[in-house]
């Protein structure tokens, strides 16, 4: 298991030629340092690849060179490349999300806002930090943000989820919009509870169809019914032909 400071050296590289091995993914990636690890992933039961992988730098600062130099180009393909988030993370939604500002909590009343700026500009260029205080009092909140220029560097700083400034503990993570919190919400409702409950709706829908088809039968014969009394002469029954 990577250590969160090898986890900055390791890079995820997502659609990759077909006919790419780890070979010629290392090929490209050891221009822009020394690799300790260079996978393409196979599935196993094809022995195909899935079109993509991961590399790992020794150093922080060869996996950012590897990223300064986007866009990569590999056997014809443009690849994305982009740091490799950690397994326990890797299926929540809102780890995708592409942002440049992170909510930085557990804050104490003797950090300020350049505090923020001189931590979290090892990750990248800082535009600005806020600490957020109450309007009334003054009172700080305990929280704040940090934007970046760029969403990598933003995407480099939530890697680690603790982080040490001015002696005090404090968590980090992406900042999602109200829209974008209501996106990732429903698309983990949807990711979680629609596959265990798809066969119970399957069967409600097969049971549903046969009641609106017997409905639909028995409204016929009843027409015809009402039919026969009404002119006093037998009506020719029809048929009626449902598709299924």
């Amino acid at each position: 298991m990577l250590k969160m400071s090898d986890q900055l050296c390791k890079l995820f590289v997502g659609g990759l030629n077909v006919d790419t091995d780890s070979n010629g993914l290392r090929k490209h990636f050891e221009q822009y340092g020394t690799l300790t690890d260079c996978i393409v992933i196979v599935n196993k039961h094809l022995q195909r690849s899935r079109c993509f992988g991961f590399v790992t730098y020794s150093t922080p600062e060869e996996a950012d060179t590897a990223m300064k130099a986007r866009p990569h180009t590999i056997d014809g393909n443009a690849v994305e490349l982009k740091r490799a988030v950690v397994r326990e993370d890797a299926n929540k939604p809102e780890a995708l999300a592409k942002v440049k500002k992170i909510f930085v909590g557990g804050l104490k009343d003797d950090i300020e806002e350049e505090h923020l700026i001189r931590h979290f500009s090892q990750y990248g260029d800082v535009e600005k930090a806020e600490v957020i205080s109450e309007k009334e009092t003054g009172k700080k909140r305990g929280f704040g943000f940090v934007f970046f220029v760029e969403h990598d560097a933003a995407n480099k700083a939530v890697i680690v989820k603790f982080h040490n400034i001015s002696g005090h503990k404090v968590e980090v993570k992406k900042a999602l919009t109200n829209k974008m919190q209501v996106l990732w919400g429903w698309s983990t409702f949807i990711l979680r509870f629609i596959p265990q409950y798809f066969p119970l709706f399957l069967r409600f829908s097969s049971f549903l169809f046969q009641f609106i088809t017997f409905s639909l039968s028995l409204f016929t014969y009843f027409s015809q019914f009402v039919l026969y009394f009404l002119f006093s002469k037998p009506i020719r029954r029809c048929e009626v032909s449902i598709l299924i």
